[in-house]
């Protein structure tokens, strides 16, 4: 595998761990991303 063949996605870690302490982690991310980004639901 070459370098630049791997992805680093900073939301995976949020988003999918499945873990009690972190479920909410996916939704304040995507809201901070709207937030920042102008967009609303």
């Amino acid at each position: 595998m070459r370098v630049e063949d791997i992805i680093m996605d900073c939301l995976t870690f949020p988003i999918a761990t499945g873990q009690e302490e972190t479920r909410r982690d996916g939704i304040e991310t995507i809201a901070a991303i709207r937030q920042n980004s102008g967009m609303r639901k």
